[in-house]
């Protein structure tokens, strides 16, 4: 059978009956053209041993971010995630593109002016938002609350009179790890519609784990580690309270009934 070549952005590809035709749309020999390159068969690819790069899931964001739907499957029990590596021997984190065409409008995020980083770093005293430590700058990352898969629209061009209440609800600071750590849970909330845990507790202050609309990302410990932490710590407080009151009344009416503990829970 006769097999037809084509010249398409500098690269020769083979076409053959109904097989399609990528072509890369991103500087030829850049992370990201590398990084389509392996994506536009279709397939799945290990994110440890096919993809370039020592952090390939920064890349696969800009690639979101332009409007490329990427899938990743990326933890044990979720949708598609038991992806065995033959080649790594053992279960990775995969990527897969769904079409070799943007399909969501691109969003953008503007690049943050040298100034918003300091004043972002001066106002949370380099301190991370997980564990509140402090950090060295170069371990941090400036990470928006809401990640960008959920915007509807590009970010505007950054004001010199913002104000510290606007860089609190937009910002925060996170580990490089974390960062991408955040990501991935946030990706996940997307392609599922639930809402993933915080350190591994299923806790939500506002709304419960299946994403509303309404609410957005507020209540999820992802998004505000740290109004997430307080919630917490006032419900416990609350519960130790009811729990003394009842053990006290108890003690005091002891011929009170005090099966009905599911009231204070």
């Amino acid at each position: 059978m006769r097999v037809n070549r084509i010249r398409d952005f500098g690269k020769m590809k083979n076409i053959n009956g109904g097989m399609k035709v990528s072509s890369n749309p991103f500087s030829k020999g850049s992370q990201r053209y590398r990084l389509f390159e392996i994506l536009s068969n279709l397939k799945w690819h290990c994110a440890n041993c096919e993809l370039p790069g020592s952090q390939p899931a920064a890349t696969i964001r800009d690639l979101r971010r332009k409007g490329y739907d990427i899938i990743s499957a990326a933890r044990k029990g979720a949708d598609r995630s038991a992806i065995f590596c033959k080649k790594c021997g053992v279960i990775r984190t995969h990527y897969k593109l769904n079409n070799l065409k943007p399909v969501h409008s691109p969003k953008e995020r503007s690049s943050l002016p040298d100034w918003l980083v300091e004043r972002i770093l001066k106002l949370y005293d380099q301190r991370e938002a997980i564990s509140n430590r402090k950090r060295h700058p170069k371990a941090l990352t400036v990470d928006h609350r809401v990640p960008n898969i959920r915007w509807k629209e590009s970010e505007e061009t950054f004001k010199p009179n913002i104000s510290d209440i606007e860089i609190r609800e937009k910002f925060q600071l996170l580990t490089n790890e974390d960062n991408l750590w955040k990501s991935r849970m946030c990706e996940e909330c997307v392609k599922t519609g639930i809402r993933q845990p915080f350190m591994n507790l299923n806790f939500f202050y506002i709304g419960s784990d299946k994403y509303d609309e309404n609410i957005g990302c507020k209540g999820c410990g992802w998004h505000n580690p740290n109004e997430w932490k307080k919630e917490l710590n006032d419900l416990f407080k609350q519960l130790k309270q009811t729990i003394e009151d009842f053990i006290n009344n108890g003690e005091r009416k002891s011929d009170k009934k005090t099966n009905n503990l599911e009231n204070f829970f």
